[in-house]
C-alpha cells in the first residue's frame, strides 16, 4: 500500500537521541549563550535536511525541535527561515517531492506568527508555494500562510 508511511525500523533507537536532544535544548539548566556552541547553524540545516524522512514519528520529532531551537537562539531564526524558504524553493522548481513538506510549512507558519520577517518576504514565498506546486494535501497549511495576509493592511495598496 502506497498511502502508507515508511515506519523506519530502528526507530525506538533513533527516538532516544532525538528525546535527549529535545530536553538538552528545552531545559532551564541549559543557557542559551553556552549551548549556541553546540546547537550552531550547521545542526540546524542538517535538521532541516532531515525532514524528508519517510517516517512520519522522526518528522514530527524534527518539527518540535526545530521549533524549540527558533524560539530559544534568536541567533539562528533568520538561517531557520532561509534555509526552510530553500526547500521550498527546490520542492517546487526541482523535485516536486519531499517527505516533510506538511511539517515544515508548519514550522513556518509557527515562524511567521513571530512577526518579525518583512511582509513582502511571507507574501512572495506563500504565493510560490501555492502557484507552482502540487499542494493539494497541503491546501489547509498553505491556506493558513495566505489567510493573516489578507487581513493585513500593508497587504492594500
Amino acid at each position: 500500500m502506497q498511502d502508507e508511511p515508511a515506519l523506519e525500523p530502528s526507530w525506538p533507537h533513533l527516538q532516544v537521541v532525538y528525546e535527549f536532544f529535545l530536553r538538552f535544548i528545552v531545559s532551564g539548566e541549559v543557557q542559551a549563550k553556552v549551548a549556541k556552541k553546540h546547537v550552531d547553524s550547521k545542526i540546524c540545516l542538517i535538521l532541516i535536511n532531515l525532514f524528508d524522512s519517510e517516517d512520519p514519528r522522526e518528522r514530527d520529532y524534527l518539527k518540535t525541535i526545530l521549533h524549540r531551537i527558533y524560539g530559544k537562539f534568536m541567533s539562528h531564526r533568520s538561517f531557520i527561515r532561509r534555509n526552510i524558504s530553500n526547500v521550498f524553493y527546490k520542492f517546487i522548481y526541482e523535485d516536486s517531492k519531499h517527505n516533510g513538506i506538511g511539517e515544515l510549512l508548519e514550522v513556518r507558519d509557527w515562524t511567521r506568527s513571530e512577526g518579525r520577517e518583512e511582509l513582502s518576504d511571507r507574501r512572495s514565498e506563500a504565493t510560490t508555494v501555492y502557484y507552482y506546486s502540487t499542494m493539494t494535501n497541503y491546501f489547509p497549511l498553505v491556506a493558513s500562510l495566505f489567510v493573516p495576509l489578507l487581513a493585513d493592511p500593508r497587504v492594500h495598496h
